[in-house]
């Protein structure tokens, strides 16, 4: 689904991200990350209304 397939390019970008730049250790600024929801590791679980 797009939804996902959005999720993983959003983690693709971070890893590139964080692999193109120095550490901040050696005077680099934090990279900024998309953020991400980690609720837990269980898949959130939508709430289906039915129309009435």
């Amino acid at each position: 689904t797009p939804a996902d397939m959005d999720r993983v390019m959003q983690g693709a970008h971070d890893i590139m991200a964080l692999t193109h730049v120095d550490t901040p250790l050696k005077g680099g600024i934090n990279t900024p990350l998309n953020q991400q929801d980690f609720g837990g590791v269980e898949p959130s679980k939508l709430q289906f209304k039915p129309p009435i």
